[in-house]
């Protein structure tokens, strides 16, 4: 964080988080123990950190509502900010216990891919991590904030916090295909309450796009004051050289230089205003 001249960070635990545990005392026990560890980094940085939460999702029964208690606890918690969950079947109305308790607490729910779409077929196996994580990735998070969408979630919890990781995806870029597929689908023209892409401004975006035109076609979509920087640290270390922690990352480097064409405010609400604003941070 020094090096990188990062002040405070909001950090959060690395997939697959509790999807795959589907006993539910287990998956209740460990994200309760996961979140009291958080919390209690966090409150040890004078200041520096706060956390997104886990959940346990992977509860084949209740999912919703043992979710929906751990909102609650984590809503009590001083350092906690939201819960970073996956894109299984989020617009499963069992789910609808955790959205409310999210909407009802105010916190922020970060939505980020894990095992990303697309067949090893459709993807190639010569490319390494690649393809997965520059294209499976995001379309992963694009479906998921769509069905979420389209599934009429966002209706039932107009006030929900979304964060949708990658600068969403490829919404920002289809979310006009998305709205003309719809008005034109007699199975969903009428199953919602506003057009798509009026849910998708609503929503807000990670700044971890590692290119400008990305960068400014979010920021036009939904607006610059809806992004948020982020680093991708700890992965995307430095292939070569020191790994250590005076060796600048490519990574959040990258990230950096992709709003240096912004004027001050803007960049200044994407470095660290906006997460101010939105996360209640320094509160």
């Amino acid at each position: 964080m020094d090096t990188h001249h990062i002040g405070a960070s909001v950090l959060s635990t690395a997939n697959p988080w509790l999807d795959f545990v589907g006993d539910r005392r287990e998956a209740v026990e460990l994200s309760a123990a996961l979140n009291d560890d958080m919390q209690a980094a966090c409150a040890a940085s004078a200041g520096r950190l706060y956390g997104f939460g886990v959940l346990p999702l992977g509860v084949a029964d209740g999912a919703g509502d043992a979710c929906a208690a751990e909102l609650k606890r984590l809503a009590a918690m001083r350092h906690m900010r939201g819960v970073i969950i996956g894109t299984r079947a989020l617009d499963d109305p069992a789910k609808d216990p955790m959205w409310r308790a999210a909407e009802e607490s105010g916190l922020t729910v970060f939505v980020h891919p894990h095992y990303g779409l697309g067949s090893a077929a459709e993807m190639g196996t010569d490319y390494g991590h690649s393809m997965l994580l520059a294209l499976g990735f995001p379309f992963d998070t694009s479906a998921a904030i769509a069905r979420l969408v389209l599934s009429g979630v966002l209706d039932r919890f107009p006030k929900l916090k979304i964060l949708a990781a990658h600068s969403g995806g490829t919404l920002p870029y289809l979310a006009g295909r998305l709205d003309s597929c719809v008005m034109h689908d007699a199975h969903m023209a009428h199953r919602l309450k506003r057009k798509p892409t009026e849910y998708l401004r609503e929503l807000y975006y990670d700044a971890i796009s590692y290119h400008r035109p990305t960068l400014d076609a979010v920021a036009a979509f939904a607006g610059a004051d809806r992004l948020m920087f982020g680093t991708d640290h700890p992965f995307f270390s430095p292939l070569e050289g020191k790994d250590d922690a005076a060796t600048r990352w490519a990574s959040v480097d990258l990230n950096y230089a992709a709003m240096d064409h912004l004027d001050a405010a803007t960049r200044d609400g994407v470095r660290y205003a906006n997460a101010r604003r939105i996360l209640n941070l320094y509160e």
